[in-house]
Parts: structure tokens; sequence; C-alpha cells
């Protein structure tokens, strides 16, 4: 049948927004807190302060896990985009939310939109000589997906992104931003610094 316009949010995603909530309620505490600090026993502020630490830790331990869930299914968004751009399209580039879409509708994990925009973050930062996200000169404020699959093999852009999860977190952690957040390199500059180090 046909994928329903909008999915649910994926656990992680409700994870991370549970954990940033008592964080958030677990700041202001510590704020309070640290006012009231000659008013009330050390043993309370102790006690709250102790709290906002393994809210972090929470915190920190779902993030890490996210990410390397993420990094895992790199390699299957990959695919996923050479085949909609490349066999079906038959064109080497797409706006950036037409792509999202396409990937909404056919991605095997049904991962969300928010999920698969971080997806493009990574592997554009990963993989700079086979793909990149321009701005459109047409439509300001849009974003262009572009792949150059004559510059760099397929297969090796692949593979590197298949063990990104062995490197992590230094290879993959992209910002926790919608994609397109991050400064665009200029295209033909990072393509002449390219052609300066063959």
């Amino acid at each position: 049948g046909r994928v329903p316009d909008r999915l649910p949010p994926s656990s992680s995603s409700l994870q991370v927004s549970s954990v940033q909530c008592d964080e958030v309620l677990s700041s202001a505490c510590v704020e309070v807190a640290s006012r009231c600090e000659g008013f009330i026993s050390e043993s309370l502020l102790h006690r709250v302060r102790n709290r906002e630490f393994a809210l972090k830790e929470t915190r920190d331990q779902v993030e890490a896990e996210a990410d390397r869930l993420l990094a895992s299914r790199l390699a299957a968004s990959l695919d996923l985009i050479r085949v909609v751009l490349l066999c079906e399209e038959r064109r080497t580039s797409i706006g950036q939310r037409d792509l999202l879409s396409r990937l909404e509708e056919r991605h095997p994990s049904r991962w969300s939109r928010f999920e698969l925009s971080r997806h493009l973050d990574a592997i554009v930062r990963l993989a700079p000589e086979w793909c990149a996200l321009e701005e459109s000169r047409l439509v300001p404020g849009s974003l262009i997906f572009r792949v150059f699959p004559k510059r760099a093999d397929f297969s090796e852009v692949r593979n590197r992104l298949a063990t990104a999860r062995t490197t992590f977190p230094n290879t993959v952690a992209p910002s926790r931003q919608p994609c397109g957040s991050f400064p665009i390199p200029n295209s033909a500059s990072a393509e002449k610094k390219q052609k300066g180090t063959v």
C-alpha cells in the first residue's frame, strides 16, 4: 500500500526529546537552587546537582546510540540516493526537499524526514568528492543535492560509509540541525582545490 505522508517519530527521537525535557527542568532546578544556596540544605543541593549530572550522562548515551544507528544506515541511504537520481530520474541533481520526500517514502528503515536530513548531512561530509549540497540559483534559500559519479568510484565511497561505524564518533557526528544548516562550500573553489591536490 501507499506509505503515509507523515511517519511517526522513531524511538531514538522520542528518547532524545524526553531526555532534553528532563534536562531543561533539571537545569531550572539547579539555577533556582544556586540562587537559594544560602537558604536550603547542602544535602538538597547535592541531590539536585547529582540529578543534573545523571541526566547529562543519560542524554549523552542516548545521543551516542542514535549517532551509531545513523552511521550503520549511511550505506543504505547512499544506495537509495543513487537509485533515485542515476537510475530512475537519470540526472545528477535534485532539490533537497524533493530528495528527502523520495527517501522518506522508500527508505527501508522508515526513518523520519529529520533523521534522513541528518543522513544527507553525514553523506555530504564523508563523501564530498561524490556529492554536494549547493545553493539554488533559481530559488533563493533552497538547496540542490548534486552527485558527481565520474569524480569518484561509487564502490569506494560506499565502502567508506559502510565502515564509518568503526571510526565513530570522530568520522560521523553531524550537527543535530536539519540538513543545510552547515556552511556550503563554493563548488568551484572546491573543485579547483581538488585538482590542485591530484
